[in-house]
């Protein structure tokens, strides 16, 4: 499936593009693998946007958006062993539960305020 593959410094770049409609759409795809001391981690970007009307062009964006992020060195590393357990999914559920509420506040207030 991966088109398109390169090393840079301790990241692996791979890149494709995913035939949506017959050839009509094509979503690019990207795989990063960054290896430290014998480990790797990967990170797949499989639903990224937007969609393209030619392979090589959706191709071309998932390259080097992947370049991009090698150079950044926004790829994951490998996880120390004492790591402290990840909060993050409970922020967001909170987040998305406060954005709900918000939204509710705001479309209620506009609605009274429209009278």
């Amino acid at each position: 499936m991966t088109s398109y593959r390169e090393e840079r410094g301790s990241c692996v770049i791979e890149a494709s593009a995913l035939d949506l409609e017959h050839g009509r759409h094509w979503q690019p795809w990207l795989k990063l693998t960054r290896r430290t001391d014998g480990v790797c981690v990967s990170r797949t970007f499989d639903r990224l946007m937007p969609v393209f009307g030619t392979k090589q062009a959706a191709l071309r964006y998932a390259a080097e958006l992947g370049k991009n992020l090698a150079d950044e060195e926004a790829v994951p590393g490998p996880t120390p062993s004492q790591q402290e357990p990840a909060t993050w999914s409970v922020y967001k559920a909170f987040a998305r539960l406060h954005a709900y509420w918000s939204g509710e506040r705001t479309c209620a207030c506009a609605h009274l305020i429209s009278r």
